[in-house]
């Protein structure tokens, strides 16, 4: 019993090391992109594949932004790729890399979400499906993309593996000066050619193709060598951006933060303030003491009941015949009001007429009535023989009526 005992303490125990040591050889699966990282989402693959391609140039590594990397360049024939997770440009940036492109040069731009900046100024606009990551777990499966047969010379046109799959694309083009080159999963673009004045504007939406995991799956790396085959051939120079694929990289010499992007653009600096005020309000606010709910009185329903209780009330309260009166015709006049559809604050001969007709009582009757009607309310007293004529008159009146 005992040894059997141990034998199931060693079995746990040994099965709990296999455990640490499986969890310690997950590999990294940050994005980073970065052309010395080995981790599965680096890109020092595609560096060295770049890097075999044009053995004749030299690639030159800019850990600058756009605009202080091509501030200097006066290159009519170069090749610049980027490839990082996201790609924040300022205006500068846009413009600069626009005439670098327009001078003949081209440029290979890779990121899952694109400054909206760039993507106003070609009139193009991407679909991302980064934050469906955020919402539910998106299942791993095999997705792959492809580039267009014009371009592609391999068998296999669709290159696969496993991960997340490939749901990134263009949503908007300029079909005046914009062309399609990959695809997919989906079959929706994901490469784009822009024709910039003399030069080319490559833009890729999920920089994940470029990454070492994918271009190491069989032939993927064809993807990429492909790829560079519609681009120039010996270029003058080729530029590789580092500057995007920090984490926390420094502009002027300060630390960068979403608090820096803020305040470099006046309307967001705006609707941060707002924003700040709003919720000083609401705080401010809602930390007052809350004033009880009011109990919601239903009003009195307007049955016979209800109201002979009312005017019994009333009467034994009150003993003001005049009051009674007045209180009754009010009540006979809103029903003929809300049963004839008959205006009831002028009273004359039509009126009169119009009722007896849509009563079926006698003129005669109606006239009468309402004679008394009005001598009540120009009698500064009400007996009791009055009151009675009165109610005997309007429940007569609704026992005849139609």
């Amino acid at each position: 019993m005992h040894q059997r005992y141990y034998h199931i303490i060693f079995c746990v125990f040994l099965l709990s090391l296999i455990g640490c040591k499986q969890r310690q050889q997950i590999p990294d699966l940050r994005e980073t992109y970065n052309y010395k990282d080995t981790h599965p989402f680096g890109a020092y693959v595609a560096y060295q594949i770049v890097q075999q391609t044009y053995k004749d140039t030299w690639v030159n590594n800019k850990n600058d932004k756009l605009a202080d990397d091509l501030f200097w360049i006066n290159d009519t024939s170069s090749l610049y790729i980027s490839i990082s997770k996201n790609l924040y440009l300022e205006d500068n940036d846009v413009k600069k890399l626009l005439d670098f492109v327009y001078n003949g040069n081209t440029a290979l731009l890779a990121a899952s979400v694109f400054d909206s900046t760039l993507l106003t100024k070609i009139k193009c606009n991407v679909e991302n499906y980064d934050f469906l990551e955020l919402m539910k777990p998106l299942s791993f499966t095999n997705t792959g993309i492809r580039l267009i047969n014009g371009i592609t010379t391999f068998r296999d046109t669709t290159l696969q593996y496993f991960y997340l799959p490939f749901l990134n694309h263009f949503s908007e083009l300029n079909v005046s000066n914009t062309r399609k080159v990959g695809y997919n999963q989906k079959d929706e673009p994901n490469c784009i050619v822009i024709f910039w004045g003399k030069g080319k504007l490559f833009l890729h939406c999920d920089p994940r193709a470029f990454s070492n995991y994918f271009l190491l799956q069989g032939s993927n790396y064809q993807y990429l060598t492909q790829l560079l085959q519609v681009m120039p051939k010996s270029p003058e120079n080729v530029y590789w951006n580092s500057y995007y694929v920090k984490k926390n990289y420094k502009s002027n010499g300060k630390s960068f933060s979403s608090f820096d992007a803020i305040f470099k653009y006046p309307p967001l600096i705006w609707a941060f303030w707002l924003m700040l005020a709003m919720l000083f309000l609401y705080i401010f606010f809602s930390a007052k003491r809350r004033q009880r709910i009011v109990p919601v009185i239903s009003p009195v329903k307007n049955s016979s009941i209800q109201f002979a209780e009312a005017i019994g009330g009333l009467y034994l309260k009150e003993k003001d015949n005049k009051i009674i009166a007045l209180k009754m015709i009010t009540y006979f006049n809103e029903q003929i009001r809300s049963v004839y559809f008959l205006n009831t604050n002028l009273v004359n001969d039509d009126f009169v007429l119009s009722l007896s007709r849509k009563s079926g009582i006698e003129l005669a009757k109606v006239k009468k009535l309402y004679y008394e009607m009005q001598q009540i309310a120009d009698s500064p007293e009400v007996d009791d023989s009055m009151l009675l004529s009165l109610n005997e008159q309007i429940q007569e009146f609704y026992k005849t009526k139609i």
